[in-house]
């Protein structure tokens, strides 16, 4: 016997006219609320159609694209559910809205966000060490620059990393690296900003970032 399905999710009903975004927003927002937590079985298809006052078409669209983004899974005979292995096999994209819609993501996948960053500034760092030109150079200069303001005069600006990396990843000629670095800056979020307020923390980041600067300018990694 399948399980219970979840009720009370308070769904409110949707413009017609940008259905899409409003059934993935509400329900990604419930997933990071924990209105609907891992392993939930949603209403079927019938109920949420009357819920957000569209089509059942339109319901069925909207659950196979997070089906696609590996938030929920369709079991035949069954129902829909929230996949109970989401913190293993969520998509990047639904990492960066959980952040961008306020959740907090635990300490593992923290840690891999962070490992990953290191091994990606790596291989990014030796590309551009080799394709660099002067204006790339130019770039990353002063995102250091800006991120040195922030350190020296407590500035409220963004800090100029998020600049750097991209400075850092255009020579390379290849957009999946800047792609990658705007999703783990959407995954950094609330926690990025928290982060890069510490003074200890950014002075770190400000001599990891003139190292790698220093090596693309001398050619050398």
């Amino acid at each position: 016997m399948g399980k219970k399905v979840k009720k009370d999710l308070k769904i409110k009903a949707i413009n017609k006219r940008r259905y899409f975004n409003n059934v993935l927003l509400q329900l990604q927002s419930m997933i990071i609320n924990k209105n609907l937590k891992q392993g939930d079985k949603l209403p079927p298809e019938r109920e949420l159609a009357s819920d957000f006052k569209i089509s059942r078409t339109s319901v069925r669209e909207a659950i196979r694209l997070l089906e696609l983004l590996r938030i929920v899974e369709i079991r035949q005979g069954d129902g829909i559910y929230v996949r109970s292995d989401l913190d293993e096999v969520a998509s990047i994209e639904f990492l960066g809205l959980w952040s961008f819609l306020g959740g907090r993501h635990d300490e593992k996948t923290i840690r891999n966000v962070f490992e990953f960053r290191r091994c990606l500034d790596m291989f990014i760092t030796e590309l551009s060490v080799r394709r660099a030109k002067s204006e790339n150079i130019q770039e990353m200069q002063f995102a250091i620059d800006k991120m040195r303001n922030k350190l020296n005069k407590d500035s409220k600006t963004d800090s100029g990393d998020m600049e750097f990396h991209i400075a850092l990843a255009k020579p390379t000629g290849n957009s999946i690296f800047t792609q990658l670095n705007y999703a783990l800056h959407l995954i950094w979020g609330n926690l990025r900003e928290e982060v890069l307020a510490d003074k200890e923390y950014l002075a770190k980041s400000l001599n990891e970032h003139e190292r790698i600067l220093q090596a693309v300018k001398n050619r050398d990694f």
